[in-house]
């Protein structure tokens, strides 16, 4: 909970590295849509993991999103730079 706010800094951080400025807001915009929408569809599945497979089950499945997200941060677009943008922040 408390790693929230600052995921929502990191993100802007992170948009204005990648994106023009004529895309930033619709594009900062359309993530957050999803992102809201993914949280309110999470406890869904991650339930129903809980229910199929049991808590290593659930948690594998928080695991495998979690280094997704550090693989694409780390390996994913260059930003308007040239250079990785983990590495430029």
């Amino acid at each position: 909970m408390l790693a929230l706010p600052r995921y929502g800094a990191i993100l802007s951080i992170y948009a204005t590295v990648l994106l023009p400025t004529r895309l930033r807001a619709s594009v900062l915009t359309s993530a957050w849509a999803a992102g809201r929408i993914a949280s309110a569809a999470a406890p869904c599945l991650l339930l129903r993991a809980l229910a199929s497979y049991g808590p290593h089950g659930m948690f594998a499945v928080l695991t495998a999103v979690l280094v997704a997200s550090g693989v694409l941060l780390v390996g994913g677009p260059q930003g308007l730079s040239g250079k990785p943008v983990a590495r430029t922040l």
